[in-house]
């Protein structure tokens, strides 16, 4: 499994709720277990104080916490973690092969027998993206993103699925990144979202620059 090993461990999570750095240089991105109670929380936090969620007392996005399939990508500067995206893996021993898209919404029967016909071991969900405010469309989000995309590259995922908000849909697409609606659009976590699918090698012509760097470095 490839990982980014310069990141020093995020020791308590607690401080999350007090800690809020301007920084950003010095983000480094690594891969976190599911588990990890950091992530989870930042993730909860930010979905609960946008509006998408309702508080809980386990402090998580009960839509995402119940997949054990699932990992996160984590960004994080000296001091504090900055933002996460999970990941979602296919199981073909769960229901709708464990992603949550294709339980929340109306998949088109065209593209359930094309989700059928692929190999699970090469399929996969975008899952939260959750970034704290001062960080949002810098660096944190770019190296997210990124290291999203190729670190399931490099471990011989071919497809992802993922749910997007209908607004950002359209921003992706004339981007570059050719998603294509899967199912029905609805009204779900605060706004009108979409389901998707894409080969990840149709994404933008920057996969091969950052693919070259993984590889190399």
């Amino acid at each position: 499994v490839h990982q980014d090993s310069m990141v020093p461990e995020f020791q308590s999570y607690s401080s999350l709720k007090t800690i809020r750095s301007l920084r950003m240089d010095n983000i480094r991105v690594q891969i976190k277990p599911h588990t990890d109670e950091a992530s989870q929380f930042l993730e909860y936090e930010v979905f609960r104080d946008a509006g998408y969620i309702e508080p809980n007392s386990d402090e998580v996005v009960k839509e995402f916490a119940a997949y054990p399939n699932s990992e996160f990508v984590v960004a994080q500067n000296d001091s504090e973690l900055t933002g996460i995206m999970r990941l979602v893996y296919a199981r073909a021993n769960m229901e709708n092969l464990g992603l949550p898209t294709l339980k929340a919404f109306d998949i088109w029967d065209q593209w359930r027998v094309k989700i059928e016909e692929i190999n699970p071991e090469k399929l996969g969900e975008f899952g939260t993206l959750a970034v704290l405010k001062p960080f949002r469309g810098g660096k944190t989000t770019y190296l997210l993103k990124r290291k999203a995309i190729v670190h399931p590259i490099l471990n011989g995922y071919r497809y992802g699925i993922s749910m997007i908000d209908k607004g950002l849909l359209t921003r992706l697409n004339n981007g570059g990144y050719k998603l294509n609606q899967i199912g029905e659009e609805k009204k779900y976590m605060g706004s009108v979202t979409v389901p998707v699918m894409a080969s990840l090698y149709q994404f933008p012509q920057s996969l091969g620059i950052w693919l070259k760097k993984s590889l190399i470095g």
